[in-house]
């Protein structure tokens, strides 16, 4: 794993977001590397709900963005529905990218939300 997907994963580790529980997301993240490309985690409102949690020791998100191969995007979406997403949106069903030096085909984006 490359040091920019370290740091995300940390970020995702201390974020806390109504049912969004960071620490158990980074966990099963981290176990279930396999199914998995790539992940980050943004939250899409007003930059200064961010900074005033960061202020108490946390990372606000309200949205995590998965990259996956298709055939494990069921596998993904039982792990991810422990994490009590208010939504979870698979996308991109027939996306490609250059993995590793190479043209990847099916690949997903999972979409997971919290309110």
């Amino acid at each position: 794993m490359n040091k920019q997907q370290e740091l995300v994963l940390e970020l995702i580790s201390l974020a806390r977001n109504n049912r969004l529980n960071g620490k158990q997301i980074h966990k099963d993240l981290i176990k279930n590397q396999h199914l998995w490309i790539s992940v980050y985690g943004f939250f899409g409102g007003l930059p200064v709900v961010t900074l005033r949690d960061m202020y108490d020791g946390y990372f606000h998100i309200d949205s995590i963005y998965i990259m996956c191969r298709n055939v494990h995007v069921t596998e993904l979406e039982t792990i991810i529905k422990h994490w009590n997403p208010h939504d979870i949106n698979v996308t991109n069903t027939d996306f490609v990218a250059r993995i590793n030096d190479e043209w990847e085909h099916n690949l997903a984006t999972i979409l997971v939300w919290w309110d």
